[in-house]
This record gives structure tokens, sequence and C-alpha cells, in this order.
């Protein structure tokens, strides 16, 4: 048993070192891993525990170039966005919304990545909405709130300070509103708040140190990271679900 934990403990470590470079994607990383060992009724409460305190230190570490005027239109669009991820969703297809997210963000990633847009900062709060609401909806949904985030800050230029501290910001307030959720449908328990303790650590110490990387990469290598980060995000999850129906 102790094996799973330090398992668990060394895939978090992973996850940790790869958000503090990117600001992001820490489950992504580490969640993959564990799943092959420890079961998702464990493994996914403790998981909103973990990525809860990991961006309670991104948004600590960077709370100064967090601007009110950058996450208000977030928050505007997040709270109907939460609404609509827990009622209306319930009755689509999960795996056809996934893969259709999934093809979005591969093919927004490679415009990115070989289309370069006139570098502009002038992006309609609107946008600012719209990402929040789509962070949220997918977010309660499928536990992924990410990526619309991320597509709005590059789309905005911001600094890399700014992404980190306003991704970081919006993180824990939703992983918050998960948690309490999860606490009150019964599904933490003893079992995920143990496995929560045993990686924590690991998980802050590849923050940190991720962070510390992510200062050596200028501007546009850090936007490249970005990009790639989240067409990683885009192909696993297509693969996670042409895989589920092989099965």
């Amino acid at each position: 048993m102790q094996d799973v934990y330090v398992w668990a403990a060394l895939s978090w470590l992973l996850g940790g070192l790869f958000n503090g470079i990117a600001g992001f994607g820490a489950a992504l990383v580490a969640m993959p891993l564990i799943l092959h060992h420890i079961p998702a009724s464990v493994s996914v409460p403790a998981c909103t525990m973990i990525v809860l305190a990991l961006n309670i230190q991104v948004f600590l570490r960077y709370r100064h170039s967090t601007k009110s005027e950058r996450v208000v239109p977030i928050l505007l669009g997040g709270i109907p966005g939460a609404a609509v991820g827990i009622i209306a969703l319930r009755g689509l297809s999960g795996h056809g919304l996934r893969l259709w997210l999934g093809a979005l963000l591969i093919a927004y990633s490679f415009c990115g990545l070989f289309f370069a847009r006139p570098r502009s900062n002038a992006v309609s709060q609107i946008w600012g909405m719209i990402a929040g609401f789509l962070s949220t909806l997918f977010g309660s949904a499928f536990g992924i709130n990410g990526p619309p985030l991320v597509v709005y800050s590059s789309m905005s230029y911001w600094r890399k300070e700014e992404i980190k501290g306003v991704i970081g910001f919006f993180s824990v307030i939703t992983c918050s509103i998960i948690l309490g959720v999860q606490g009150l449908s019964g599904l933490q328990g003893i079992d995920s708040f143990i496995l929560f303790l045993s990686s924590l650590p690991t998980v802050l110490i590849g923050g940190m140190i991720g962070s510390r990387i992510s200062c050596i990469f200028s501007e546009s290598t850090y936007r490249n990271i970005l990009f790639l980060a989240v067409m990683l995000m885009g192909v696993t999850m297509i693969y996670n679900i042409l895989l589920i129906n092989r099965q």
C-alpha cells in the first residue's frame, strides 16, 4: 500500500512541475499515471484537494500580477457557467462534447504555434466572460476548466505572471466550489484525505521548481509552451474517449 502512495506522490511531483512551468495542467500529467493504480473514487476527490492547494500556491506567488479588471469579467461569466455545467449537460453526450472540445483545442493550438496573430491587448472583456462561462461549464461537467482561460489569456497577450495569477485565482474559486459539492455528496473520505496528505509536499515542491524554471523562458517561449500544453490536453482528451469506446 505504501508503494501506491509513493507512486502517487511522484506522479504529483511531475504534475506540480508541469503546472509551475505552464500555470495549469497538473492533473493532466498526474491523473493518467495515478488511475492505473488507485481507483477514481479515491484519486479524483484527492485530486480536487491537491489542485486546490497547488493553485493557492500559484495565486500567492503571482497575486501582485493579478489585476481586478482581468478577473471580474471571468467571474461574471463563470457564475452562470457553473449552473449550466451542472444542470444542462446532464442530458447531453459527455463523450461527444469532449471530442469536440479536444479537436478545438488542437486546432487553436496549431494556429497559435504556426500562425501568429497581430499583437494587441485590446481584446473585448466579453471574451473574458465567455472564457469564464466555458471554464466553469466544462469544469463542473467534466473537471476541465483550464483551456478556455488559457485561450483567452493568450489572445490578450498577457504577461506570463498575469496568466498564472488569473488562472490560479479562478481555479481556487472553482476548486473550492467543486470540493464543497464533493463533500456534501459524500465523495470525500478518509482514503482520499490520506492520499491528499501524502502527495501535498511533492506537488508543492514540483510547483516551486516549475515556477523557477519558468523564469528562464522568454514571453514568446512561454506562449509556445502554453499552446503545446493545450494541444497535449486536446490529444489526451480525444485519446481517452477513443480508448473508452474501444472497450
